[in-house]
């Protein structure tokens, strides 16, 4: 052991070849050139020139510096890493590693590895610094030659390692660019796909466009075509119904305004009879005798149904006086007037008994057989005739149309105060009392005449109904029927069963229905324009 202890102190460095060493210089960075400096450190190491000590000794200090060169090396690549990472963002958000990251992560392997192969250089060259004499046996220059074969194996298998391990690094980044190609290059070719499509469809809809343009050119020249011709259709249609109508004057009305017009003609009468008529029905019978009597009764019975000879019970001697001559007046205008559309053709004073004129009664003969034959065409014949008779007085009527107008006016004007004349000479007179207010009769029968006359230029019959004109018998009260209205004194309500059935006992104003319409149809169909006004007893109570 001293022995030994004394040949390594033996073999130390002289201070002159120490100071030597140390004036080289200081140690350098390793970098890449430290490999190759390794190898020259082990061929001197072989060399026995030199001497093992001095070997001995370098080895350790540069084992010692490059483990030194080792850790500088390492902070200043996790900080060059840590800068490029700051610096430079990688493109892709989703990647999940970099180039600088890889290497950061495989650094610390590497610089392991290689900080194993020099300290196990290290541990060799430890093992073999012992002291030995200047000149080494054969055995021992083998043995050191095994060591440094050792060392530059080690040296080449950690080369070999570093450069695997980055070959791998850089084969994965390599595969992962590659493979981000491979997905960006599909996923243009979808773009590119799908903006062919785009483009395919942009085109179909420009053309389907363009289709439905045309379309619409061609609807809008159909539509304009079909309003053309549909305009003049209207057109032809218009002049087609001028050319029938009537003028102005003899266009119909309607129906409320002959309604309201039979309505006042209503109103004239019964306020003229209220005035002009006795106060006491039964001072007026005791001061006629037996031919006047006789001659008020038949009168009475168009409108009165005598019950024992005798008037109906239930009126007031006051009220009747004025019912009776109110429905006397009312029968003789519409069954004289109102009835006959030829009325004012006039009549002819036959020694107190009057006939129609031979021209009213031909053309009465005339109607009554074309009745019988086509009711439609007398109906348009008579309308014409009678509007004939009473043209228009107008701009451009002629002399001839002026005078027939002013004749038949006159006509019809005579025939209504002949009519109201002879009505106020008739039985009618014993219930007047007021000579003075009979005068005021001539304007109701002009109206009433008026009214008829215009009525019956229409194409629609007229049909009056009186007390013996409806079915020939007894007429019935009917509160629920549209041809007849209760007058005001009958008070049928308070009946259980509102006098229905009960005989009507006075016809206050006969009842006018119309038939047909103005264009000359439908003469099966009827409607009142002036319902009839009955009056019956409500004393009695209803039959159990």
């Amino acid at each position: 052991m001293t022995s030994d202890f004394s040949n390594k102190q033996g073999k130390l460095p002289s201070r002159s070849g120490y100071q030597k060493t140390m004036h080289q210089g200081p140690a350098q960075p390793r970098t890449s050139s430290s490999v190759t400096r390794g190898e020259e450190v082990g061929v001197h190491s072989r060399s026995m020139e030199r001497g093992g000590s001095i070997n001995s000794q370098h080895l350790t200090i540069g084992s010692s510096t490059n483990e030194s060169e080792n850790e500088v090396l390492l902070v200043r690549t996790r900080k060059t890493a840590q800068k490029t990472k700051e610096n430079d963002r990688p493109a892709d958000q989703e990647e999940s590693f970099s180039l600088s990251g890889a290497l950061l992560a495989h650094l610390p392997s590497f610089m392991a590895s290689r900080s194993s192969a020099m300290s196990n250089d290290s541990r060799t060259h430890k093992e073999n610094r012992r002291p030995s004499t200047e000149e080494q046996s054969p055995q021992q220059m083998q043995s050191d030659k095994h060591r440094g074969e050792r060392i530059q194996s080690a040296k080449q298998n950690a080369i070999c390692m570093s450069r695997e391990s980055l070959d791998g690094i850089v084969n994965g980044i390599d595969k992962h660019h590659a493979a981000r190609q491979d997905k960006l290059e599909r996923q243009v070719r979808d773009l590119q796909h799908h903006n062919d499509n785009s483009k395919d469809l942009l085109g179909k809809l420009q053309a389907q466009n363009k289709q439905l343009e045309s379309e619409k050119q061609e609807l809008e020249f159909e539509k304009q075509a079909i309003e053309e011709k549909h305009n003049t259709f209207i057109l032809k249609q218009q002049e087609m119904t001028f050319s029938h109508m009537p003028s102005s004057r003899w266009a119909p009305v309607e129906d409320s305004k002959v309604m309201e017009d039979l309505d006042r003609l209503k109103r004239d009468m019964r306020s003229w009879a209220k005035k002009v008529s006795a106060n006491d029905m039964d001072a007026v019978l005791k001061s006629l005798d037996n031919r006047q009597l006789a001659a008020l009764r038949n009168a009475l019975e168009n409108v009165v149904v005598f019950e024992h000879g005798e008037l109906p019970q239930g009126l007031s001697s006051r009220k009747l006086t004025a019912l009776l001559l109110s429905a006397l007046l009312a029968h003789d205008i519409y069954t004289t007037i109102v009835r006959d559309p030829f009325f004012f053709l006039g009549t002819v004073d036959l020694g107190g008994r009057f006939e129609k004129t031979l021209f009213r009664q031909g053309l009465e003969e005339t109607c009554k057989r074309g009745l019988a034959s086509d009711e439609e065409d007398t109906h348009v014949w008579r309308s014409h005739t009678l509007r004939l008779f009473l043209p228009p007085v107008e701009t451009g009527t002629s002399e001839g149309g002026k005078e027939l107008h002013a004749e038949t006016e006159y006509m019809i004007g005579n025939a209504a105060y002949k009519q109201a004349w002879i009505f106020l000479h008739s039985a009618a007179k014993y219930l007047i009392d007021d000579d003075q207010l009979r005068d005021k009769i001539f304007p109701i029968y002009r109206e009433a005449a008026m009214v008829s006359y215009n009525l019956w230029t229409r194409r629609t019959k007229l049909v009056c109904y009186t007390l013996h004109d409806d079915t020939g018998s007894r007429p019935l009260f009917h509160p629920n029927s549209k041809d007849m209205i209760a007058h005001s004194s009958v008070d049928y309500e308070s009946h259980a069963d509102q006098l229905e059935g009960r005989a009507i006992s006075i016809i206050l104003h006969p009842c006018l229905k119309v038939y047909g319409t103005d264009d000359g149809k439908d003469y099966h169909q009827g409607r009142v324009w002036a319902p009839a006004e009955v009056w019956l007893d409500s004393r009695k109570p209803s039959a159990e």
